[in-house]
């Protein structure tokens, strides 16, 4: 595919924005009027994706891995439940997604204050610095971003009309 920003051509497009224009695919898209739905991959490399994919399950590995994942499925159906992890595995889960959200809000937050204090929907903030709508409630929540009170500013059908 050819990078409508430089004119070089790619396999891989979304890579090389993101690496070398320094924007995200979705930012790309909607600059060049590109359909979301669209892929940024050349038609070959999917197709070869795809192809290897299909090969894959058709192998007998391949078919027992599938037969594996319908029988669980079948099994959750039944019991109407999930397997249940063992409690070591859901502290260390726990633990591992707490280290991570602290980091990206480390990474992120203050870029996101300025923007946030100064009034930008957070679905704007969401897209510009790609942090999840509940992500910014959480930490509205938590005491990391102030909270915002919606104001109304209503005007009388004679603002601006002074009396003779």
């Amino acid at each position: 595919m050819q990078c409508k920003e430089c004119g070089r051509n790619f396999v891989l497009l979304a890579n090389h924005v993101i690496k070398k224009h320094g924007m995200s695919p979705d930012d790309y898209r909607r600059k060049h009027n590109i359909p979301l739905t669209e892929a940024l991959a050349d038609g070959n490399l999917r197709e070869h994706l795809s192809q290897k994919a299909k090969l894959r399950f058709q192998t007998d590995e391949g078919i027992a891995h599938i037969r594996r994942i319908l029988a669980l499925c079948d099994r959750q159906k039944q019991t109407g439940k999930k397997r249940d992890l063992p409690k070591v595995s859901i502290q260390h889960c726990l633990q591992k997604n707490e280290k991570r959200s602290r980091c990206v809000r480390e990474e992120r937050l203050p870029f996101v204050i300025p923007d946030w204090i100064g009034g930008m929907s957070s679905r704007d903030i969401s897209l510009k610095h790609l942090v999840a709508l509940p992500t910014l409630r959480k930490w509205v929540r938590d005491g990391f971003l102030p909270r915002r009170e919606l104001r109304y500013e209503i005007k009388s059908p004679n603002a601006g009309i002074e009396a003779p």
